[in-house]
């Protein structure tokens, strides 16, 4: 649980900070152009849209140490810098869900909250994804969230994480039920 609040804590000042700034330039842009009749839904759904790609790009790019450094940084009065570690992670390959196909379970019990968590954090980036930009259908998204998993996996090292096959995975698969459910809103919403 105290690790599910430190996550919440190092991705919620970028996302609130990203949604502001978004709101703010897309309603004077809107303004702008004299879009008085505008899609509230869809500006709506941007916005959501734009929140959660600032989570997603704090939680897997920001060092999990991040705001404790900052904290020590303005604590020490701007004298001592905080540093941080590049090139620190690594890869892993160990496959917990052809594991799992196996008949080993423990390794899928004793882990389940990742990959439910990996599955669950890819979820909003293929919902999200047709629904903000008419141009991407749901299998596009599908293929978007595979190609942005893989990006991510494999620069985990650099920020002194661990780049697992399993995420790839899980976040496919969350990517794809997001895709689905957005596939799902667009059909009801033309009929």
């Amino acid at each position: 649980m105290m690790k599910f609040i430190k996550m919440i804590i190092l991705f919620f000042p970028f996302m609130l900070l990203a949604g502001a700034v978004y709101g703010i330039f897309r309603f004077a842009y809107l303004r702008r152009r004299g879009k008085r009749g505008m899609d509230g839904i869809g500006e709506l759904i941007r916005l959501c849209f734009v929140c959660y790609i600032f989570a997603l790009c704090s939680l897997v790019f920001v060092p999990e140490d991040f705001w404790d450094k900052v904290w020590l940084f303005i604590k020490s009065g701007g004298r001592d810098f905080p540093y941080f570690e590049l090139f620190g992670g690594s890869y892993s390959t160990r496959n917990l869900f052809f594991q799992c196909l196996r008949g080993s379970f423990r390794d899928i019990i004793v882990n389940k909250y990742s990959v439910i968590a990996n599955i669950i954090m890819f979820v909003p980036l293929g919902f999200f994804l047709p629904l903000a930009f008419k141009k991407i259908k749901p299998l596009h998204s599908v293929f978007i969230c595979f190609a942005a998993t893989c990006f991510i996996e494999a620069i985990q090292p650099v920020v002194c994480r661990t780049g697992d096959i399993d995420d790839v995975i899980a976040n496919f698969l969350g990517g794809a039920l997001g895709a689905a459910a957005a596939g799902a809103v667009l059909k009801l919403r033309n009929h």
